[in-house]
C-alpha cells in the first residue's frame, strides 16, 4: 500500500482555499479511483498552555498557528504502485497548494505532518535565530546525529 501526507499550519480556515482543495480532491478521485481511499483532515487542538508560552522564548516555531489541515493520499498494492507514487505525489501537491489560498506567504507544516519535500523553515520557522537555536540545540543533545531520521535539523 501507499500512503504520503501533505499537511499544513494555517491561522485561519480558507473557505475559499478549502472549497478549491476539495474541488482538487474530487477531481483526483474522478481521474484516478485507485486514490479513493485518500482523506482530508482538519484538526484543532486546545492552545491555552501553548500560548502562555511567550513566542520568541522557543526554538519551536509555529507556536502561533492554530490549526492543522491536510490530505493522506493513500492506496492498496496494485500492479502500479509506481504509476500511482507519482499520480498520489501529484494530487497531494495539487491539493495542498489549493488549500494555502493566495492568503498564505510563507508556507508551514508541523514536522510530523510534513511530507519531507518542505523546506527547513516551513517545518522550523522562517526566523534566522530560530534556526540557530535549534542549531545549537541539536550540537548539544545529539552531536552524533542519532535523531535524524525524518526531517532532521541539519546541524
Amino acid at each position: 500500500a501507499g500512503a504520503t501526507v501533505y499537511g499544513m499550519d494555517v491561522d485561519t480556515y480558507d473557505v475559499k482555499a478549502l472549497r478549491q482543495s476539495y474541488n482538487a480532491f474530487r477531481s483526483m478521485i474522478r481521474a484516478e479511483p485507485a486514490l479513493s481511499l485518500s482523506m482530508a483532515y482538519l484538526e484543532g487542538y486546545s492552545l491555552q498552555a501553548v500560548q502562555a508560552v511567550p513566542y520568541e522564548s522557543t526554538a519551536f516555531a509555529l507556536r502561533d498557528r492554530k490549526l492543522l489541515y491536510g490530505f493522506l493520499v493513500t492506496y492498496e498494492d496494485t500492479a502500479r504502485n509506481k504509476t500511482l507514487d507519482a499520480a498520489a505525489q501529484k494530487w497531494g501537491e495539487k491539493i495542498r497548494d489549493a488549500a494555502y489560498g493566495e492568503k498564505v506567504k510563507q508556507k508551514s507544516v508541523y514536522v510530523n505532518y510534513a511530507k519531507g519535500s518542505e523546506s527547513q523553515q516551513a517545518m522550523y520557522g522562517y526566523e534566522g535565530w530560530r534556526q540557530e537555536r535549534l542549531k545549537q540545540l541539536k550540537r548539544k543533545y545529539d552531536p552524533k546525529g542519532r535523531f535524524s531520521f525524518y526531517a532532521p535539523i541539519k546541524a
